[in-house]
């Protein structure tokens, strides 16, 4: 499928945006940005079940957006301007080819946060000062959760299932507001 043009998004009112699985391989960054009509007014965008490589940088030109849904593509990476957006409360990047997040993300107010299905073994420290109530890194490659996972003081679920984690981390017992926290399929003994 051909890139989508810019001109296809001059909608001022429109809050809310879904292109799931049409195919989409690119998001131009060409000679106007692609997101340039919709700066002030989209508030949710999700691209998820496409084939896109990368991310435009001017996705951060969506000053207002707070919930972005890019699951299920083939992003190895997000753009380093990522945590230019300072309004986004919901991100959702699972399913992708992720090794690691730009510390840029720690600049962010995120309350959900899902990176289930990548191929990360870490998270950045830059995380630990955000509100993050969901946080689900699932079906990755991490070997033990990070020490500093208590000073998400607003963490209510964590889901860390299917990694390679191989004992439990005590100190989970940080972590006053959790409700749930799912360690299965992982190597604990």
């Amino acid at each position: 499928m051909p890139p989508i043009s810019s001109r296809c998004w001059r909608l001022p009112k429109l809050r809310a945006i879904a292109l799931n699985g049409i195919g989409l391989d690119e998001l131009s960054d060409a000679s106007e940005p692609i997101f340039s009509e919709l700066h002030a007014s989209l508030q949710r965008l999700s691209l998820g079940g496409n084939r896109l490589l990368q991310l435009p940088s001017s996705i951060a030109g969506l000053v207002n957006l707070e919930e972005l849904a890019v699951s299920l593509n083939r992003l190895e990476q997000l753009p380093d301007v990522f945590g230019n957006m300072r309004r986004l409360k919901r991100l959702h990047i699972a399913g992708n080819r992720l090794k690691q997040l730009p510390r840029s993300i720690g600049t962010l107010q995120l309350r959900i946060l899902d990176v289930s299905n990548n191929q990360l073994i870490g998270l950045p420290g830059e995380l630990s000062s955000m509100p993050i109530e969901t946080l689900n890194v699932s079906n990755n490659l991490m070997v033990s959760l990070p020490i500093w996972l208590p000073r998400l003081r607003n963490l209510r679920r964590l889901v860390a299932s299917h990694n390679l984690i191989e004992a439990f981390p005590p100190w989970l017992a940080g972590c006053k507001l959790l409700e749930h926290v799912s360690l299965a399929s992982n190597a604990i003994v």
